[in-house]
């Protein structure tokens, strides 16, 4: 991993290279909301719709924000555009590629519209871990599980997704499997005491009863050492079906960079 000047914000000339990688992010709306009994992008929260919420956070660290709509027509919130899937009706991944094949930069920052939390020091540090590398993706692994939202995908991802959607492959960590990307163990940048779960969705009104009693997430976070992986490893997409474990880089080779590289 390439290390980053402390001076970088203050260069326009990386401030221009950032808005060239980084300058997009999306929104993906679409599900049949059942247990929810009512369409996940209507859910609001101190009356202000979530989606809108979502969506003024992230104009305020990307410049083109897109909403990634199956077939619905939606009132778009101020900022923003509305991308509809290629592939309509074959899952998040399908969303997923339609923002890629509309993002006006290299990569694409995507989340869910029932994802209530965004934080901007977990988004800088995966654009810091990303660096000037090309990889399809960069996301988190959260308690042993890859997260295929509030992560980076790269434009040129999209023609390889398209393939798996093709052939009837929906699964996000399937398709993610086939890609080159960069995981990060959410300890490895997550201040320990300080954790809001970004990574929680609302699924039920349940869901949103418990979001309002603890909208920062920070009294419902345990931290299990037995699960912890710490550090950056590569995955590669010629050794797809092995299995990814950062302990084996950062723990078993203290001195050493915790990235591993697969060929």
């Amino acid at each position: 991993m390439k290390n980053i000047p402390m001076d970088r914000k203050s260069n326009p000339a990386s401030k221009s290279m950032a808005e060239e990688l980084f300058s997009t992010a999306a929104i993906l709306i679409g599900g049949r909301s059942r247990r929810m009994g009512f369409d996940k992008f209507q859910i609001q929260i101190d009356q202000q719709k979530l989606l809108s919420r979502l969506a003024d956070q992230l104009g305020q660290m990307f410049t083109d924000v897109m909403i990634v709509a199956n077939n619905q027509e939606i009132e778009l919130p101020a900022g923003t555009r509305l991308i509809h899937d290629i592939y309509p009706g074959l899952g998040p991944m399908a969303g997923i590629h339609a923002a890629l094949m509309h993002a006006t930069s290299s990569y694409a920052y995507v989340l869910a519209c029932d994802m209530p939390r965004i934080s901007s020091d977990y988004i800088a540090q995966l654009k810091h871990a990303i660096g000037e590398q090309t990889v399809d993706f960069c996301c988190c692994r959260n308690q042993g599980a890859l997260e295929p939202f509030h992560a980076f995908y790269h434009k040129k991802a999209a023609p390889r997704i398209a393939r798996r959607l093709e052939t009837g492959e929906l699964k996000a960590r399937h398709i993610l499997s086939r890609l080159s990307g960069l995981v990060l163990s959410v300890e490895a940048f997550v201040p320990r005491g300080q954790v809001a779960d970004i990574f929680l969705n609302i699924n039920t009104p349940d869901d949103l009863a418990r979001y309002l009693a603890d909208p920062d997430g920070r009294s419902n976070h345990e931290t299990n050492p037995r699960n912890q992986h710490h550090g950056l490893v590569r995955i590669g997409q010629n050794n797809p079906d092995r299995k990814i474990d950062s302990d084996s880089s950062s723990a078993a080779n203290p001195g050493r960079d915790p990235q591993t590289r697969w060929s």
